[in-house]
């Protein structure tokens, strides 16, 4: 009787989304250098060249990791601001949940925001994922908890995302909204490379303090800021 074929330690009925998880993995437990589409076969118990019909490269294998990550994050995020419908507590929590997802996905977040990938152009799987994140950041600003992350009033495609996915923030976008996410992914970027060694709830702590203070500093900004300025067209001439 013919001996039947070692069962794989991951199930194919999905190949890309096992090729994903072995990846993820090894991503986790050695680094990104560490990934390669024949690594991922080899530990996959695949032929190496089946990942190829999913991911033409290994970039195109970073940018889905990368696009996972921003999901997850997204779902943090908008869990985070559902807890709460008062407009503080609502950017509090959104930025204890960055912090701690950044935590907890140390190498991911890497990914997500470093330049392993280059440029995001060529994934827009990336890039909406991206955008739904940074949809989220401004969503304490003035887009209400049930509208859909990552489209304006209108139903559009928000057309803003992170500045490290796409494009430059311009002076035109909103300040606070950059203060806040700066503050945040700062912190998250000093746990990340353990230049802030923090765990558990005094991690939480200390991002709810950060957070705090920079809500404290909005308000006092904004209560300070003159209602209007008037215009050069809008001024009289000397009589």
């Amino acid at each position: 009787m013919p001996r039947k074929p070692a069962a794989s330690a991951y199930h194919h009925g999905d190949l890309r989304r096992s090729l994903l998880a072995v990846a993820f993995d090894i991503l986790k437990t050695k680094g990104p250098e560490a990934l390669s589409l024949r690594e991922v076969a080899r530990a996959a118990s695949v032929s190496h060249q089946a990942p190829y019909h999913h991911f033409p490269s290994r970039q195109h294998l970073l940018a889905a990791l990368a696009t996972e990550g921003f999901d997850d994050l997204a779902s943090r995020l908008d869990e985070a601001q559902r807890q709460t419908q008062n407009l503080e507590t609502i950017g509090q929590a959104t930025g204890v949940a960055y912090v701690l997802f950044a935590a907890q996905n140390p190498e991911r977040f890497r990914l997500m925001f470093g330049g392993e990938i280059g440029s995001r152009a060529p994934y827009p799987e990336l890039v909406d994922a991206s955008q739904r994140v940074f949809a989220l950041l401004r969503r304490p600003f003035g887009t209400p908890p049930g509208s859909r992350p990552g489209r304006d009033d209108d139903g559009q495609v928000d057309q803003h995302p992170p500045a490290s996915v796409v494009a430059n923030v311009t002076a035109g976008q909103n300040p606070v909204v950059l203060t806040l996410w700066s503050t945040v992914h700062g912190l998250a970027s000093l746990v990340v490379d353990g230049q802030v060694v923090l765990s558990g709830d005094a991690l939480e702590r200390a991002a709810l303090a950060t957070t705090q203070m920079v809500w404290l500093g909005v308000k006092q900004t904004l209560a300070s800021a003159p209602t209007s300025v008037p215009t050069q067209q809008s001024r009289r001439p000397p009589s």
